[in-house]
């Protein structure tokens, strides 16, 4: 009986640590994906080469992070109201608007606004590069990724508000 009520008690437990990590892991990935709303015109540009919409590794981020790179690609710009009703269901449109709906308080220095995104944009490729390490099978995209991981660290956003 005691060993039943344990086990009880650990699997909500279980749950709540299961959601934290994975808050812990959409954190960076949201504000990215906040980030390129608020200053496309500035940071798509420096994200080319560097992030893709593979690099988020929570699906329903992936699937938002496509639709905004899709969108600034044919038109130069980002529209939040289009990509929000591009989503039929409200749970879907309601987690799209508050990613993209939230406004920044921006830093007036571009110094620490520089330092700020790097710092997003290595967190997000880094968790990338872990996901991608630990579901493949592939040991030439092995040492691919050990060698961007080392890479990640000296990578520098800058010149996000000019």
């Amino acid at each position: 009986l005691r060993y039943e009520r344990a086990v009880q008690e650990e699997q909500p437990q279980n749950l709540r640590r299961q959601e934290r990590n994975k808050q812990r892991r959409q954190q960076p990935q949201r504000l990215l994906l906040t980030w390129m709303v608020n200053c496309p015109k500035e940071l798509f540009p420096q994200l080319e080469g560097k992030i893709t919409p593979t690099d988020f590794t929570e699906p329903e981020l992936k699937k938002l992070a496509e639709k905004l790179f899709d969108q600034y690609q044919e038109t130069g710009t980002v529209t939040p109201a289009s990509i929000i009703n591009q989503y039929e269901d409200l749970d879907g449109q309601e987690m799209v608007a508050s990613i993209l709906q939230t406004t920044l308080e921006l830093n007036p220095d571009p110094e620490d606004q520089s330092k700020v995104i790097t710092e997003i944009v290595r967190k997000v490729k880094m968790e990338s590069i872990q996901y991608q390490m630990t579901h493949l099978k592939d040991i030439e995209k092995l040492q691919t990724l050990m060698k961007l991981k080392e890479e990640v660290p000296n990578w520098n956003i800058s010149d996000i508000i000019g």
